[in-house]
Order: C-alpha cells, then sequence, then structure tokens
C-alpha cells in the first residue's frame, strides 16, 4: 500500500517528476482508445472485436454481457486516470479476443449464407487471415531492423572527431552506446537538466554547457515530444525546442535516424504513447555547435 501511495504521489500537474510530464494534457477516453486500436491489438482486431461485441448485444448472451460490462469498465476507469499508458489495458486483452473470435465466426456464418460457391470461401478466408496477419507483421518488423539508437552511435564513432564534448538529456540515454567498432575514438559530455523547473538557474547552466559542447543529440523524444505540450508548466523551455527543431539556435541539425517505417505509416508525437516512441524504436536527432554563429 505504502507503494501505490507513492506512485500514486507522482502524478499530477503540479508534480515535478520527469516521467509525469506527458500525460498533463493527453485526453481523456480519445487518448487510450486510439493508441489501443492502432498500437494495442491493431485496426483490424479491434473492428473483429466490435463485430463480435455487435453479435452479443444482438442475441443477448448474457454470460458474455457481463464481460462486455466488465470491459467496458475497466476501459473507462484507466482511461480517465492520470497515467493512461497502454500496457496498463492488457488486462482486457483476452476477452477482446474472446470477442474478436465471435467475430470471425459471426462474419464466416454471414458470407456462408450470401456465398455458396467454396472458392469464394476459400478465398474469404484467406483475405481475413492476411489481413488480420498484416498489423503483428507490421509491428515484428520494427526488430528486424537495427536500433536507431545503434546506427546513430555507429554513426557517431565514425564520423565526429575523438575528443568532442556532447550534450545529451536527463531522464534519456547518453549517446554513443557501446558498439563493436569505435574507431578508437572517445568523447565526453554532459546531461543538461531540462525537466527541471523554469528558472534562470536553470537556464544559466544550461547556456553555459551550450557555448561549451560540440554537439547536441537528442536520443528520443522524451524532453521535447513531452515538455513541449505543456508550455505553461516549461515556457522557456517549450520555445527552446521549437527554435532548435527548426534550427533557430546556434545549434543546427546535421543527422537524424528515424525508425525505417516512418516512411511509411506516422501519427503525431502527442497521439502515441510515449513509451512507444522512446523505447524501442526513438527518433535521434544530432545537432551540430555553429560557433559561427555565436561569433555574429
Amino acid at each position: 500500500m505504502e507503494n501505490i501511495k507513492q506512485l500514486k504521489s507522482f502524478e499530477g500537474k503540479d508534480i515535478w517528476y520527469p516521467p509525469a510530464v506527458q500525460w498533463i494534457n493527453k485526453p481523456a477516453v480519445i487518448f487510450s482508445l486510439i493508441n489501443l486500436t492502432v498500437f494495442g491489438i491493431g485496426i483490424p482486431y479491434f473492428a473483429l472485436a466490435l463485430v463480435g461485441i455487435f453479435n452479443i448485444l444482438i442475441y443477448k448472451k448474457r454470460q458474455l454481457l457481463i464481460i462486455i460490462f466488465w470491459v467496458l469498465a475497466f476501459f473507462l476507469y484507466q482511461s480517465v486516470q492520470f497515467v493512461k499508458a497502454m500496457r496498463y489495458f492488457v488486462f482486457i486483452y483476452p476477452f477482446l479476443a474472446i470477442f474478436a473470435g465471435i467475430g470471425i465466426v459471426s462474419l464466416f456464418e454471414w458470407i456462408a449464407k450470401q456465398f455458396k460457391n467454396k472458392e469464394i470461401l476459400n478465398a474469404f478466408y484467406l483475405i481475413l487471415a492476411i489481413i488480420l496477419l498484416i498489423w503483428p507483421i507490421m509491428f515484428s518488423s520494427i526488430y528486424f531492423n537495427k536500433n536507431s539508437r545503434v546506427e546513430a552511435s555507429e554513426w557517431i564513432y565514425k564520423n565526429l572527431p575523438s575528443g568532442s564534448y556532447i550534450l545529451s538529456e536527463s531522464w534519456d540515454d547518453s549517446l554513443p552506446l557501446s558498439v563493436a567498432n569505435n574507431y578508437g575514438k572517445q568523447f565526453s559530455g554532459e546531461q543538461l537538466l531540462v525537466f527541471d523547473p523554469d528558472n534562470p538557474e536553470k537556464w544559466k547552466k544550461i547556456n553555459m554547457s551550450l557555448e561549451k559542447a560540440d554537439y547536441y543529440i537528442l536520443s528520443s523524444n522524451r524532453g521535447w515530444g513531452s515538455i513541449m505540450t505543456v508550455p505553461e508548466k516549461y515556457p522557456q523551455m517549450s520555445q527552446f525546442y521549437k527554435d532548435l527543431l527548426v534550427d533557430k539556435l546556434s545549434y543546427k541539425k546535421i543527422k537524424e535516424f528515424k525508425p525505417y517505417y516512418y516512411k511509411f505509416f506516422q501519427l503525431p508525437n502527442s497521439w502515441v504513447d510515449e513509451s512507444f516512441t522512446v523505447y524501442d524504436h526513438p527518433e535521434v536527432l544530432i545537432f551540430k555547435n555553429d560557433r559561427l554563429f555565436f561569433a555574429k
């Protein structure tokens, strides 16, 4: 109970706990529904679950009506909490699988009544199987490619001068990581305390570090992806990121490493659970200090 109380104390708009920043302005219900549908189980699976629920309601299968009520109640309860992490909804996945199974059977029965030709039926079954496999294959394909942080680390060792001073951010991974070939190079650096409250002392330290460093590497959107959604809490830091991302500062972007699937499919970061964009496939941005900018 003490552990639960401690965890609850990290929640809220007025709490200065970095992992909580991402949840401050997230809309209730809608945010959770988007993440459950698109990233949790996939759109085809979710559509079949809805067909199954519709079938249960039409035929009034009482035992399953109780499950529907529980799933809906749990979803609504969790989706209005301050923390809406997608992993907290895992408890309803088995029941959504039951609904999807009922949806498939009812769909097959309806198709069988419409088409007596076995070849058409078999073709329909095959198409449905392919549609259902698309989402898990798309998700698994993330791990068929090298992690973007590893790619970035290999590029850093190959291209940046040895001895460069590199800035990273608190509550995020510093790059480069250890890789097989480091070309005998070594780097030093420090982390900017970007999640500290905006005040003169914070910005004095940040400005000193920015002048000193050679490169500034964002190894994910943990900082800019959450801080920019709460400008009322971080007015200066939000503006800093806005300027940084459009090359208005002395630091100019020289390289970026995005998950390969961004070429085909990408949603706005504000729609996506941060754990989905920070850990398995982060977007890495590398900025170089243009000291001529300071000279001007």
